[in-house]
């Protein structure tokens, strides 16, 4: 195999202002932070960035993708690192949850103002079935989901339950650890057979707080 051509200069000048624009739209929110901000965290003139990105939704779709790319080669090294379905699937939740704690609300509150991001990320949804589906059918060859459920279904199911543990996040002010591990991991126990309900209730041991009642 051929080795990856190396980065010119205008690609690595165009990685490192997604990286930083994105990261600043999850510390404070994509309305909060400007172009002129984006620049100056570069220290860049702001005509050279809009040289690059014609205007902030166009940065942030395009950070959208280069962190999407990110997470699927992660994705692929958990799975190179475990033959196990049902661990690889919860070590992803693990992650997704720790990442969530570091983005402010507003930034998920933010996204949905931009149409095209929007556009993209249902794209990315649709995209996914059938590779999770597979996913999801080698976890039942394996032994630790169920035979007897609709996986389309369940995806579905998954997905939209997830969009409402955000929701909650940003309309409540809830904390996304509390929302996560009181979601998610009962759709997976649910989905489970007694063997992979052992893995799934291990997980949730791990990461629970004590309760706090209203989970703020």
């Amino acid at each position: 195999m051929d080795a990856p051509l190396p980065h010119t200069p205008h690609e690595a000048q165009r990685g490192r202002i997604l990286d930083t624009a994105l990261a600043l739209f999850r510390q404070r929110g994509v309305k909060a932070v400007t172009m002129d901000d984006v620049a100056h965290a570069l220290t860049m003139s702001k005509r050279t960035l809009y040289q690059t990105f014609r205007d902030k939704e166009d940065l942030l779709l395009e950070a959208m993708k280069k962190a999407r790319q990110a997470d699927q080669a992660v994705m692929e090294s958990i799975v190179a690192e475990t033959n196990n379905v049902l661990e690889t699937l919860l070590s992803a939740m693990e992650r997704r949850m720790k990442e969530f704690e570091t983005i402010a609300p507003a930034f998920f509150a933010d996204i949905t103002k931009y149409g095209r991001v929007i556009d993209y990320l249902d794209a990315c949804e649709r995209d996914d079935v059938e590779k999770v589906v597979d996913f999801l059918r080698r976890g039942v060859a394996q032994g630790y989901f169920r035979d007897d459920v609709d996986l389309y279904l369940f995806y579905d199911l998954l997905s939209g339950q997830i969009k409402r543990v955000v929701g909650r996040h940003i309309d409540d002010g809830r904390d996304i650890r509390y929302l996560f591990l009181n979601t998610i991991p009962v759709s997976l126990r649910g989905l489970a057979t007694p063997k992979g309900q052992q893995l799934v209730d291990a997980f949730v041991e791990k990461y629970r707080r004590p309760a706090t009642g209203s989970g703020v």
